[in-house]
């Protein structure tokens, strides 16, 4: 690994270096003039430790085979790649426009609509790709989003990508991630599969819209419950209870984004009196629950016996594909140790994620001045980011509607997606 940073001129595997494009944990990055062709292109040079450098050249061959076999518009496409001076590195397409982190921060309030809607429909199409070619990405965030020409989205740089298929065998090491986008399951070390990529583009879209990570804050301009339900479903615990893929993702939100334009359209004026008859009679087609008020079921908490401690199950539970279901807390004791996940009450199945190590194991269930009811852990930390915080999750009552929300790293964030509660009898779940 180099000791400092390449300068404009230096010759690196027959490149001559013309720039420094960004660096990170994985590598650095440069533009340098290809070594025989008249074209600019991304150079990595990878960090690796000296005691890795056997076991990571053998993972670092085959992943780059991998993923060098992928051939889309929407990806980042890898030119060569080498190993120099004890150095991996990787050449690569070179995108000009820059990277949507960049993006994220000109436009601190969030992108318009559209415009975050479309990058998000674009990389799903070269994630989609890499899918059905066996290969999952495992680090998808902004930084690895590139703008080109003509409007042109890219999804690059795979260096933690692995084979989806079980029989892929690739070398094991260390893999570093970024946990504002990594999947519970992947913090927690399961194993990664194309919903994972659609987790991570899930906090993305978040953020295109927002300016802001979930859980760092409340954004400056709130998003529609249709747009929230989007990223909910995305971002959930369970894997299951995601998009099956990131293009099933993209369908979604854009579906929102125009339900929601067409919920607007009623109340563009034409004069004052027009203006309030037909906005009145056309919203009653457009939201006819909105017409019709509705009684709000009464949140509760019930216990549930579960090996390692009871569940806090929030009540009524909420109808998914697989019936009735609710997300539970999960304290346990002995080990101190927090968990969160999907609980199915008709067949009595629960599935914990990730786990949290208790720092102050005083239970909290609390109903919250909005009505909503908190059952939670109190302070927990995250292991994989070492970061403490009040770990739980919040139930809200709407019409004939519920969602959870958590409250992870200091700030309150979309955790499941808006579904129907259950009626009484839980066999029509």
């Amino acid at each position: 690994m180099p000791t400092r940073e390449l300068l404009a001129g230096t010759v690196f595997a027959d490149h001559v270096i013309t720039g420094l494009l960004g660096s990170g944990g994985m590598g650095t990055v440069y533009t340098a003039r290809h070594p025989r062709l008249p074209r600019t292109v991304a150079l990595k040079l990878l960090h690796v430790a000296p005691n890795e450098n056997q076991r990571f050249q053998a993972r670092f061959d085959r992943e780059a085979d991998l993923v060098a076999r992928l051939d889309h518009p929407n990806i980042v496409s890898v030119h060569d790649r080498g190993i120099e001076d004890g150095t991996p590195w990787v050449s690569m397409q070179y995108v000009s426009g820059g990277d949507v982190r960049q993006l994220i921060r000109q436009y601190r309030d969030g992108l318009e609509a559209d415009r975050a809607v479309h990058i998000i429909a674009e990389v799903a199409k070269g994630l989609d790709h890499a899918h059905e070619h066996g290969i999952v990405h495992r680090d998808v965030k902004p930084a690895n989003i590139f703008l080109g020409e003509d409007d042109r989205v890219l999804i690059g740089d795979f260096g933690i990508a692995r084979s989806a298929s079980p029989a892929m065998t690739l070398t094991s090491g260390p893999i570093a991630l970024t946990p504002a986008y990594a999947a519970p399951e992947q913090l927690a070390g399961g194993v990664a599969d194309p919903r994972t990529d659609v987790y991570a583009l899930g906090i993305t879209l978040y953020e295109l819209l927002t300016g802001r990570l979930i859980g760092t804050g409340p954004p400056n301009a709130p998003l529609s419950a249709r747009l929230s339900a989007v990223i909910a479903t995305a971002t959930a615990y369970d894997p299951a209870m995601r998009y099956a893929s990131c293009g099933a993702l993209a369908e979604a939100v854009t579906a929102a984004l125009k339900k929601d334009r067409a919920r607007r359209i009623p109340w563009v004026p034409v004069s004052a009196v027009v203006t309030v008859a037909a906005a009145v009679g056309v919203w009653t087609i457009v939201m006819p629950e909105a017409a019709v008020p509705q009684a709000q079921p009464v949140p509760s908490i019930v216990q549930v016996a579960a090996a390692n401690g009871p569940l806090l199950c929030p009540v009524p539970y909420l109808k998914s594909e697989r019936g009735a279901m609710a997300f539970c807390t999960q304290i346990d004791e002995v080990q101190k140790i927090a968990r969160w996940g999907s609980y199915f009450p008709v067949t009595k199945e629960w599935f914990p994620t990730a786990k949290y190590t208790l720092v102050d194991s005083a239970e909290r269930i609390e109903r919250q001045p909005d009505g909503s009811l908190f059952a939670g852990a109190g302070l927990v930390r995250n292991e994989a980011t070492g970061k403490q915080s009040v770990g739980g999750h919040r139930y809200t009552a709407a019409h004939d509607a519920g969602e959870f929300v958590n409250t992870f790293e200091g700030g309150l964030g979309p955790l499941s997606p808006r579904m129907v509660v259950c009626p009484a009898d839980l066999s029509k779940c």
